[in-house]
């Protein structure tokens, strides 16, 4: 770990991983819907080359367990 975060040990540890923080008072929720409809967006609109690059490297990242 580089030595400048040092001092941020404990918020890369295993421990603080494995866990949700403390309710807060300004938290907030995502209503989910029962039965959504499935929308024809496109969240990132992109060129069908940009589209190309991304599935090879979703693929990519996918076969050598990346993601």
């Amino acid at each position: 770990m580089p030595e400048s975060l040092h001092d941020f040990e404990d918020v890369f540890s295993k421990e603080s991983f494995d866990s949700l923080p403390d309710r807060r008072k300004w938290d907030h929720a995502i209503e989910l819907k029962r039965d959504p409809e499935p929308g024809l967006r496109k969240v990132y609109p992109m060129t069908l080359e940009e589209q190309e690059e991304l599935d090879t490297f979703l693929e990519e990242a996918l076969s050598t367990g990346r993601i």
